[in-house]
């Protein structure tokens, strides 16, 4: 209390009267102190950092958002994570504050927003959309809403983009992130690389979503019969005629007439290879042979010699001829 008409009475201090030492404002005034004014070089009661006037300055209580400020110390005194801007107190970037708001809580998603900012100020990878947090495309919200993180093959989904954001070929298919048909998972569920011969599978579409001419055998992409692996396991050739080979299928299946010899597919005897292998058609004569056989398969009353007088020939000079009769 201060002496009012000459010391007639006595009157209780509020905030903004002189004061001579700390106890004069604090034994009246609740969270006051004495204090130097700057512009006058007087000693006034104040409030303390953080807190406001109230009841005609009869008190003191705590600031909140929205209320006057000097400084950012002046809100965050009083209301951890705001700052001061412009001369009031608001939440830190990211912030929410509460309906009392004496609160600023770290948003999470699907929290109110107005711009990007407020929500990826808070949370990485997430952006404001009709006015509420949500992931970016690729990312997806973890269990307490805290976090967004990339997505990877078995996440859910709504369309093809929440999941060919976060990794290559792949899609949305029934409310899940999974690789296209023909790729093949990788051990971190977020590569898809494109299946080969000699990849594991459970299905011949598998297979053939990625490589032509191939079916899922003993579990495992290989090329049909008749067809060789080529190009790094990426394509399946059909063999033709000289091509190297296993068994008879192997030829068989892709030049009719043709077997496996020694392991390499050639036509049967008393047929050549045309058009660059792909097909075996009947000898005639001036043709190579082996022997008579070979010509006599193919060509009744004729005989395996060599156009050179004088008998034998080597190997390869040996041409199909009509035998005189």
């Amino acid at each position: 209390y201060y002496p009012t008409n000459l010391g007639a009475t006595c009157t209780r201090r509020v905030v903004g009267d002189n004061c001579s030492k700390i106890i004069d404002c604090t034994s009246v005034i609740k969270q006051s102190i004495c204090t130097t004014t700057p512009t006058n070089n007087q000693t006034t009661c104040t409030c303390l950092l953080g807190h406001k006037p109230i009841h005609s300055g009869g008190n003191c209580t705590l600031k909140t958002i929205h209320d006057f400020c000097h400084n950012t110390s002046d809100c965050v005194a009083a209301v951890n994570s705001s700052q001061c801007i412009s001369g009031k107190c608001h939440c830190l970037p990211g912030y929410l504050v509460n309906s009392k708001n004496d609160t600023c809580t770290k948003r999470v998603i699907a929290d109110p927003c107005v711009n990007s900012s407020d929500c990826n100020a808070a949370i990485n990878n997430s952006f404001c959309y009709n006015n509420t947090c949500e992931c970016i495309s690729g990312f997806i919200q973890t269990v307490d809403n805290r976090t967004c993180s990339l997505r990877k093959s078995g996440d859910s989904c709504s369309i093809n983009s929440d999941c060919t954001s976060a990794f290559n070929h792949s899609e949305c298919s029934s409310g899940t992130c999974s690789c296209k048909l023909g790729y093949l998972l990788g051990a971190d569920n977020r590569t898809c690389t494109l299946r080969t011969t000699n990849s594991p599978c459970s299905n011949t579409t598998e297979c053939l979503a990625a490589v032509n001419n191939t079916s899922c055998t003993n579990f495992t992409c290989q090329c049909n019969n008749g067809f060789f692996s080529s190009n790094q396991n990426t394509s399946c050739t059909k063999r033709t005629v000289g091509d190297k080979c296993t068994v008879l299928n192997d030829c068989l299946s892709a030049v009719n007439l043709s077997y496996c010899k020694q392991g390499n597919c050639s036509c049967v005897l008393g047929y050549k290879a045309v058009q660059n292998g792909t097909k075996c058609e009947l000898k005639v004569i001036g043709d190579k042979c082996l022997n008579s056989a070979d010509c006599l398969v193919a060509i009744p009353n004729s005989k395996c010699s060599s156009s050179d007088t004088g008998g034998l020939c080597p190997y390869g000079n040996l041409s199909c001829a009509a035998i005189d009769i």
